[in-house]
């Protein structure tokens, strides 16, 4: 949700940018259709940024993004890169298409890669039943916005597990990196809009394999900037150590935090934006 942003969009403001902060299909204001659950698919979500951006009359943009929003701009890219002048993705690291590769199920993505097994408790029919009403969501929130030195306690915490994610989780306190206020905020608009979307983006696995079949050119040819939390268990920085080869004008950086370094590291977070943006973002903009 734009809301995310809340401390980013002021220094995006300040440095003249236009900034445009669409809620994500399903999310906030957006929205959230609960059929088809292919609209939900990362390039039913790139298309339609895509025609943001003709109905705005954009012909370019700088993409910033995060979680499954990085997810979504690199599809966009991908399928889109005629609209991308530049991208900067927080905690995900690029995950090139692989059109002439097998289908992966969950189960077999979560065998390579067990720090994704709370994918499958999020794409069981059961946790959507679970999250009916304000108080799951709130408790499944509570587990979620927690940041380094937060811990998990002993009232559970959990969220790596293959079912009964909330169950899992308990009750537990609010972490620091997110006010009372705020959290409030995300429990209002995910009651509003209901789970359904959000959950919907674990179940399009198959969906977007198949889309990428067209997709044959794996190289980013735009300047990126990838910021990665050396504290984020879900995507640890190892994960992005292969992205490399396949994006030749890559600035990696690392913040100490988890995987909401916006808040957790706002400050460094924000100076490594402007920095970025000014030797990049502006210094290919004098060239042309």
């Amino acid at each position: 949700m734009w809301y995310t942003w809340r401390y980013q969009i002021p220094i995006l403001l300040d440095l003249n940018l236009r900034v445009i902060a669409p809620d994500c299909l399903g999310y906030g204001g957006s929205s959230a259709p609960k059929h088809p659950e292919t609209i939900y698919s990362l390039k039913s979500n790139a298309d339609t940024l895509a025609a943001l951006l003709s109905h705005l009359n954009i012909q370019s943009t700088i993409l910033l993004a995060h979680d499954w929003g990085s997810m979504i701009a690199w599809r966009f890219y991908n399928f889109h890169p005629n609209l991308v002048t530049h991208i900067i993705s927080l905690c995900v690291p690029y995950d090139p298409p692989h059109p002439n590769s097998p289908y992966l199920d969950l189960e077999k993505v979560v065998k390579r890669l067990p720090n994704f097994t709370y994918q499958i408790a999020l794409a069981d029919p059961q946790t959507l039943e679970d999250m009916q009403g304000k108080d799951p969501i709130r408790r499944f929130l509570k587990a979620m916005y927690r940041g380094v030195g937060d811990g998990r306690g002993s009232k559970g915490g959990n969220i790596n597990v293959r079912k009964d994610i909330l169950k899992s989780v308990g009750d537990m306190p609010r972490g620091w990196i997110i006010g009372e206020e705020e959290l409030e905020w995300y429990v209002e608009r995910f009651f509003e809009t209901g789970m359904h979307g959000p959950l919907a983006y674990y179940k399009n696995r198959r969906k977007n394999w198949e889309d990428e079949q067209m997709l044959q050119d794996p190289i980013v040819r735009v300047p990126v900037l990838f910021i990665g939390g050396t504290r984020d268990t879900a995507l640890p920085p190892s994960m992005a150590l292969g992205q490399k080869k396949f994006i030749p004008d890559l600035t990696s950086k690392q913040v100490e935090a988890s995987h909401w370094m916006v808040w957790e590291q706002t400050d460094e977070v924000n100076s490594i934006l402007k920095d970025w943006i000014g030797n990049v973002v502006f210094a290919s903009k004098a060239k042309l």
